[in-house]
């Protein structure tokens, strides 16, 4: 057409008409250009909507049915009716909301101002005309970035604490510190801000707490409160062990990262024990600051604290490590230095509370080192009365400090993760995988079998001991598969198993214990081949006769139920149990022998005798042979460990 028009013009002649085709020609191209905006627009939008940065932002997640759907389950967090659910809306509705400076439709806020992270990712790429100026407009958020003043970020673990069942696999925090070069001996930390993930659950008692974290009945919240505090209750109160792992982020993502923590802070997502937990909603974080990054997604179905710290090393973004002892730990290795002569000054200054005898003779090197470790005796065992400044406890330990600040600074070896004179820990980055597989071939009387084993986590006594407590097993979701005479049948299904063995010394004297709990397929002539439902309690006592020799005895008790038993429904038995572990850097070996005497049937006692030696080749790999005889049942089997 535009050809015909400029022939036409051509040959009528004139200016003017030439002045006209062009304008025409322009008009044309004008509307091209806006049509072409505008469907480019469109499309972006959808683009935009699907990519994964505004996801990550938004906590979309496919489910279980493959629908999209936002993990944040506070309404407020959503500016669109249907925000929870629908990407392209929610983004439509925060275009509105910023793009015409409205305020949060709750809140007396601006929209801008309570998801500054999101506001700064679509006014990048969209060039907002009316602009919300975050340092000027958004009082509180400026309040809570000028008191992070963030400008190094890490990532804490804090080590396993099978007293307490939400903490039995560990957990992780954030840590914001105001220093680029970061030192946990360093007081400055005590102004850092920590940033914890967990499970609102109104004070119910620890049964009521696993069964909620299964089923995600609590409510997850992101809360921030002074690092120290949380110092206070892990490494003081509860006495664990802190791995802080400083990740590689620069300037800008590290304020990203803390403006969308912020936003965070507006909603609640349900806390599921093994999967939406802390490990998961920390990295989930971290992914917003850089659309290379997958970190939540690369974590396994089935998710444990200590995974976190694995994926941040396969990934590179692990700067620095920094370890921080626990009252307990730092305790034990200073009472190691003690000698023969100091070790009993020692107990006879605390056992005269906190006294010198005034006929101890001792130089003055002795005498401050024995106040050194006295200190840190005093504030392990009154950790509560010193945390809660208790006027008695406060003035016993001042007289003790007191009393040290007379003598001389002395050189002390301290626990760090490297340097030379230094005495090396090993962390939760460089424990065995958490999931295992078992292959077992043997015999039982005379009969070939062949065995599955899946265990979903996480460590036992008879695993290398690498970023674990040596002589302590937290298992959770093992299932055991046995083919036997032609016929493959359901063995075993233990739903948690946590042991706790707790040597006794002169220092520490507290019980060993083991729970049990989940269906076991009995092989017992009272009720051969029945599968039931148990428990398991045994309370006793270990002694450790060398660091890697340990011995036991239990006095416990199992309930078992099944209509198949021959006077009850259930049987209640006590079950005396004694043996020995031998913990090498690679060969594991075990000898045991228990009693199982029922107090509810008429079945007989009998006993049980067993030995395992366990060999790894790596840490993914070990090989094991394992002999028993249950209730005059002869078996040995050979196996195959496999750890991912």
């Amino acid at each position: 057409m535009s050809i015909i028009l400029f022939k036409s013009f051509m040959l009528r002649g004139g200016t003017w008409s030439l002045l006209l085709f062009f304008t025409l020609i322009l008009n044309q191209l004008s509307v091209a250009r806006a049509t072409t905006t505008l469907v480019s627009s469109e499309n972006d939008m959808n683009t935009l909507a699907s990519s994964k940065k505004w996801h990550a932002l938004m906590r979309y997640k496919k489910n279980w049915y493959g629908k999209l759907r936002s993990l944040a389950d506070g309404q407020d967090f959503f500016l669109a009716s249907d925000g929870k659910s629908n990407p392209l809306r929610e983004l439509q509705a925060n275009l509105d909301y910023f793009a015409n400076k409205k305020k949060h439709p709750k809140f007396d806020v601006l929209a801008a101002c309570k998801f500054p992270a999101r506001y700064q990712y679509l006014n990048a790429i969209y060039k907002f005309e009316q602009k919300t100026d975050l340092a000027l407009e958004c009082a509180d958020y400026q309040k809570y970035v000028q008191a992070l003043s963030a400008k190094s970020v890490l990532i804490v673990f804090s080590s396993y604490f099978v007293e307490k069942p939400a903490s039995a696999f560990g957990h992780t925090l954030m840590r914001f510190s105001k220093h680029e070069q970061v030192s946990d001996v360093d007081r400055s930390q005590l102004l850092d801000y920590g940033l914890n993930y967990a499970a609102d659950n109104n004070g119910v008692n620890p049964i009521a707490y696993s069964i909620g974290g299964i089923i995600g009945s609590f409510p997850g919240n992101f809360t921030l409160l002074p690092y120290f505090y949380k110092i206070r209750e892990y490494n003081d109160f509860e006495s664990r062990d802190l791995w802080s792992y400083q990740l590689k982020l620069t300037q800008s993502q590290l304020d990203f990262l803390v403006a969308h923590a912020w936003e965070m802070g507006s909603t609640y997502m349900n806390y599921f024990y093994f999967d939406e937990n802390c490990s998961y909603h920390l990295l989930a974080l971290i992914d917003v600051v850089d659309e290379k990054l997958n970190l939540a997604d690369s974590l396994p179905t089935f998710i444990i604290p200590s995974d976190t710290v694995k994926v941040l090393f396969e990934q590179g973004l692990v700067s620095e490590i920094y370890y921080r002892p626990s009252l307990h730990t730092k305790l034990a290795q200073s009472y190691k230095s003690l000698n023969g002569h100091e070790l009993e000054l020692f107990h006879s200054y605390i056992e005269n509370n906190y006294t010198f005898l005034t006929e101890s003779k001792m130089s003055v090197d002795e005498r401050a080192k024995i106040l050194d470790v006295a200190i840190e005796h005093f504030d392990f065992n009154f950790a509560e009365g010193v945390l809660k400044e208790d006027p008695v406890i406060t003035q016993k330990r001042m007289s003790i400090l007191s009393e040290r600040a007379k003598l001389p600074v002395r050189d002390i070896q301290t626990l760090e993760v490297k340097g030379e004179n230094k005495i090396h820990k090993s962390g939760p980055h460089e424990g065995h995988p958490s999931r295992r597989v078992k292959l077992s071939h043997g015999s039982r009387e005379s009969e070939g079998l062949s065995e599955f084993e899946y265990r979903f986590s996480l460590h036992e006594v008879m695993d290398q001991d690498f970023g674990h407590n040596r002589w302590t097993t937290i298992e959770m979701g093992k299932l055991k598969l046995q083919h036997y005479q032609d016929t493959t049948k359901f063995m075993d299904f233990t739903i948690g198993n946590v042991e706790n063995l707790q040597p006794i010394t002169r220092l520490f004297a507290g019980p060993s214990y083991r729970i049990k709990f989940g269906f076991e397929r009995l092989l017992e002539r009272e009720c051969h081949d029945c599968l039931m439902g148990g428990f398991q309690f045994d309370f006793g006592l270990s002694y450790a006769f060398t660091s890697r020799f340990l011995g036991f005895a239990y006095l416990g008790s199992q309930t078992l139920i099944s209509e198949r038993f021959t006077k009850n429904d259930y049987r209640l038995s006590l079950r005396p149990e004694f043996g020995f572990y031998y913990h090498g850097e690679e060969l594991m070996l075990k000898f045991f022998a228990r009693s199982a005497n029922s107090l509810t049937t008429t079945g007989e006692s009998f006993e049980t005798y067993g030995m395992e030696a366990r060999y790894f080749l790596n840490r993914a790999n070990a090989i094991a042979l394992e002999l028993n005889q249950l209730d005059q049942q002869d078996s040995a089997k050979i196996d195959y460990l496999f750890y991912f």
